[in-house]
């Protein structure tokens, strides 16, 4: 059952962590007035998020299918 949790969970904590790292940037990216090299730079640790929320979500559909068959 902790799984079943786990794998609606954890994407609303993704996004909700997601928009507070990257919520002072929205506005430039939703207006394109963010370069690329300020979008690398700035906003790498909402890639870190990303790539951590995405391998916790495989980790737990992974438990999920494995507990059930």
């Amino acid at each position: 059952m902790i799984w079943l949790i786990g794998v609606v969970v954890i994407p609303l904590i993704v996004l909700g962590l997601l928009f507070v790292a990257a919520a002072d940037d929205i506005g430039q990216i939703i207006r394109l007035q963010i370069g690329f090299s300020r979008f690398l730079g700035d906003l790498w640790h909402v890639f870190l998020i990303l790539i951590i929320g995405i391998l916790a979500e495989l980790v737990c559909l992974f438990e999920l299918f494995t507990h059930f068959f």
